[in-house]
């Protein structure tokens, strides 16, 4: 239970900030099934990256920019899947 703890704090302090039910948005769902179900990180055997970039409102100052990097593979030893989300996203003015 202590190692349990001490890794929590560990990816705590790593994520920096972190904001509660907001849902970034996306337009290309068909490229990254990832984004709108975690269990599409099974589905393939095979490690697969998508990388996406959406910059809402071009040419505003402030305007609402997303990034987001995932990559996922199966485990086939286990069954299973192991996935990385990495966000950046710049909420705009609100």
């Amino acid at each position: 239970m202590k190692k349990f703890l001490y890794i929590l704090l560990f990816f705590s302090i790593l994520s920096g900030k972190i904001y509660a039910q907001y849902s970034p948005t996306y337009s290309q769902y068909l490229l990254n099934g990832m984004a709108i179900n975690p269990a599409f990180a099974g589905s393939r055997e095979v490690l697969s990256t998508c990388i996406l970039y959406r910059n809402q409102w071009l040419g505003f100052d402030g305007a609402p920019i997303t990034m987001k990097f995932s990559t996922y593979t199966t485990l086939r030893e286990l069954t299973s899947a192991i996935e990385l989300d990495m966000y950046y996203i710049k909420i705009g003015i609100y």
